[in-house]
């Protein structure tokens, strides 16, 4: 298991230290010699002599590096990008057309959605669509007889031999995750288990500078010490001093944050987390489009869970009826069923008072109920957040604990 996680860890420190090579070639490919105009800024006369929505006869040419850097968030080794092969564009201007980037006077940022994926977006709650994963594998496209193992995201599914043949579930670890597509926690596949994709060009480019600047010793992956470096920097950029207590909050999410429990952040740990406040930042709108058919199913049996009249509202005493029912067992376990009673009551209503107030809190409208699509907008974030295989590892609060000691 130990060569493995180095083997992996390897490949991807490998990566890491192509990743700027890359950047700065998309950088001088966007910036070469290339980009030029093709003819000077037309005179009055020429102008007069075109109608609205002719060229007006200026050009520039220049390269096109979204298809490289769409390879890049998914996972695509650097080195396996042909920067010089990239296609070569032309942009002609065009007169009288509307200012591109611009709507209504207000200019928009070139990032990969638009302004109305910000309006509220309506999914129903009761449906006949079904929601099923393909029937062939992914890879071969041959039915095998062979054991296939599903996405929890998308409807892709794969053979295990199939996965190892394209450098996938490589180790025993890998293979145990694998194993959790049969469960009912899931297993992400290699296309859907990184948040790269997610993101924009901007943050992705954010991401990696803040990861070359965090790496002080230039060895591809972040000490403890460098990490902290980083987030003292970040905060103190928006005029805020982290205090000690905060300083042990940020050592607990290093903890976690360490998937491989190496004492060092690699760059999809850290691209993974980090994606996470990255995708904070946007509406709850923008956040429930991005989520998949799959995982807007799974939301919907959850929701269903809780609304027991099934009128598409869960009231607080529903809230707090199933989690009655749902931690009873496990605080059952914990106790070993043989403590004071008194003691499993007191976990008990600690462990439903909490969780129905978080539940409850997306109920912004303070209606007294919470909407299916209230729910949905609530927890968008947090099903993102899910996609990336992780192994077992301790809450923030349970880290943050061990670290004080």
């Amino acid at each position: 298991m130990g060569v493995s996680v180095s083997r992996r860890i390897e490949a991807r420190t490998r990566q890491v230290q192509q990743a700027t090579q890359v950047v700065a070639a998309f950088r001088e490919a966007s910036s070469d010699g290339s980009k030029q105009f093709t003819s000077p800024v037309p005179t009055a006369e020429e102008g007069s002599r075109r109608g609205p929505g002719e060229a007006d006869g200026r050009e520039v040419a220049y390269t096109d590096t979204s298809s490289a850097w769409a390879m890049l968030q998914t996972g695509v080794h650097p080195k396996d990008i042909n920067v010089g092969a990239l296609p070569k564009k032309i942009l002609r201007n065009v007169k009288n057309n509307k200012p591109r980037g611009r709507s209504n006077g207000k200019v928009h940022n070139s990032t990969q959605w638009d302004n109305h994926q910000d309006n509220t977006i309506v999914i129903p709650y009761e449906t006949t669509e079904q929601v099923e994963s393909d029937d062939l594998c992914s890879v071969c496209g041959v039915y095998t007889g062979n054991e296939i193992y599903p996405c929890r995201v998308c409807s892709k599914v794969y053979h295990e031999i199939c996965l190892q043949k394209i450098g996938q579930c490589q180790g025993r670890e890998a293979l145990n995750l694998l194993l959790r597509a049969k469960t009912n926690i899931g297993w992400s596949c290699h296309e859907c288990e990184t948040l790269g994709p997610l993101l924009t060009e901007e943050e992705m480019q954010d991401l990696i500078d803040a990861f070359e600047r965090c790496d002080i010793n230039k060895d591809s992956s972040l000490s403890l010490d460098e990490y902290l470096n980083y987030r003292q920097k970040t905060m103190e950029e928006l005029d805020i001093r982290l205090t000690e207590e905060e300083l042990d909050r940020e050592r607990a999410k290093f903890k976690v944050m360490d998937v491989n429990q190496t004492g060092t952040l690699d760059w999809w740990e850290f691209l993974n987390f980090e994606a996470v406040r990255k995708l904070g930042r946007r509406s709850k709108n923008t956040l429930v489009r991005l989520l998949s058919a799959k995982e807007i199913d799974m939301a919907r049996q959850t929701f269903r869970a809780f609304d027991d009249n099934n009128d598409g509202r869960i009231t607080e005493f529903e809230a707090r009826e199933t989690y009655s029912r749902w931690f009873a067992r496990f605080v059952k376990k914990e106790t070993g069923g043989d403590g004071p009673e008194q003691k499993k009551t007191a976990s008990l209503d600690l462990h439903v008072d909490t969780n129905a107030r978080m539940l409850m809190a997306a109920d912004t409208k303070s209606t007294g109920t919470v909407t299916w699509m209230d729910f949905l907008r609530d927890q968008a974030l947090y099903i993102l957040a899910a996609r990336p295989n992780l192994p077992n590892f301790p809450p923030v609060k349970q880290a943050w604990e061990a670290n004080k000691r």
